[in-house]
């Protein structure tokens, strides 16, 4: 990589540092709040079973522990996330196709009808493209999140291992 891209792409990036206006930093802050992924919630009693058992599912592969047992919560937390988005993209792609409006659906966004003079576009599959990259990006960083908990999962159960012997040998 030659210095003058890096140069360019780092002058680029500084000017590009978010919303500056008191209104665009208050709109901004609410970009989570459109659909609740991500936003800490009262959790209804199936999500809590749902979570409960796939902890509980985890749990016979690790020792228990304090550090272990956060990271399944952690981990069975994502997974139950993941599920909620693939549940989320399977009912926008459904009500899509069964042609509802997309606008009441996850993640309403307030796009143009046409993107340039003259040249209409269709707003559904629009707005289901735009509904399904945000869910994706979610369900993305739930991945991510839910691997980076097993990486550190894998590694409480390779200190466990050398200070006490495996898991195995403890099973009666």
């Amino acid at each position: 990589m030659s210095g003058q891209s890096h140069k360019t792409r780092t002058q680029a990036g500084s000017r590009h540092t978010g919303p500056r206006s008191v209104e665009g930093k208050r709109k901004s802050s609410r970009n989570a709040l459109k659909h609740g992924l991500t936003a800490r919630m009262n959790i209804d009693l199936s999500s809590l079973s749902r979570i409960g058992e796939l902890s509980r599912s985890l749990a016979m592969y690790y020792p228990s522990c304090a550090p272990t047992n956060e990271l399944i919560q952690q981990a069975a937390d994502y997974q139950h996330k993941i599920e909620q988005i693939r549940r989320l993209k399977a009912d926008l792609l459904a009500r899509f196709l069964a042609g509802d409006n997309p606008s009441s659906m996850t993640t309403a966004s307030n796009m143009p009808q046409s993107n340039s003079p003259g040249r209409t576009m269709t707003k559904g599959p629009l707005e289901l493209g735009l509904s399904w990259q945000r869910l994706d990006r979610y369900e993305r960083r739930a991945l991510y999140r839910r691997q980076v908990a097993f990486r550190e999962l894998d590694q409480e159960l390779v200190i466990f291992n050398r200070s006490y012997g495996t898991v195995r040998d403890l099973i009666p």
